[in-house]
């Protein structure tokens, strides 16, 4: 249920012979126990405002102020994380130019639905498909065509890379991600819009320098 991601410990109980989930009902299910009461009404505060914030907001306030990053983040293994980081970045991403819910969420379900398309005419077509994995997922592995996408500075190295140690760690897993092409190795970046620009990362610009270096001679 969305009341217990993240945990708060709000027990299906309080509202099992309810039609509808109400403030006053769980409040009153928790009646003397001020600590479940108090975020009881957190709860109904942070949706209360949700309700007055457009979707790019929205999604931001749910990661960071609700506190589902961390949250989700927890349920997935290590190696997952990064990937499944990437995934909200894009969608909070994605929702900045939608002013309401309806055309935000009619947007994600194109891409959805082209995504499963692409995919299901892949597999109809007699091809082994695309393998979609995170870096760390593809070591020891090795592909004819190994395609790089959104190179971008906050995304690799990621925004929370700040120390030198990170963001070799970050490099070293580039490197690892590009070594699994046998034939082809594709790098791309978005440029964003005019509005909100995007840089690409460092890393494929130090590429690009020591391309153009070997170019040269």
């Amino acid at each position: 249920m969305i009341m217990n991601k993240p945990l708060r410990y709000i027990k299906r109980e309080s509202a099992a012979n309810s039609e509808s989930i109400t403030k006053d009902i769980i409040l009153a299910f928790y009646r003397g126990q001020p600590q479940m009461q108090k975020t009881v009404n957190k709860l109904f505060r942070d949706c209360e405002m949700l309700r007055h914030l457009r979707p790019f907001l929205a999604i931001r306030y749910i990661r960071f102020e609700i506190g589902y990053e961390d949250y989700a983040l927890k349920q997935v293994k290590p190696g997952e994380r990064e990937m499944l980081r990437h995934k909200m970045d894009w969608l909070q991403e994605s929702a900045r130019e939608y002013m309401d819910y309806h055309s935000f969420i009619k947007h994600i379900s194109e891409c959805i639905e082209e995504i499963r398309s692409q995919t299901t005419h892949a597999c109809d077509a007699g091809r082994t498909g695309v393998r979609l994995m995170t870096m760390h997922a593809s070591k020891g592995l090795e592909f004819d065509t190994v395609w790089l996408p959104d190179l971008n500075e906050g995304i690799l190295p990621n925004r929370k890379s700040i120390t030198p140690v990170q963001i070799e760690e970050e490099r070293r897993m580039l490197y690892v991600g590009m070594t699994r092409a046998k034939q082809t190795l594709m790098l791309s970046y978005v440029t964003g819009t005019k509005e909100n620009p995007m840089l690409p990362s460092r890393l494929i610009r130090c590429i690009r320098q020591l391309w153009s270096m070997s170019s040269e001679s």
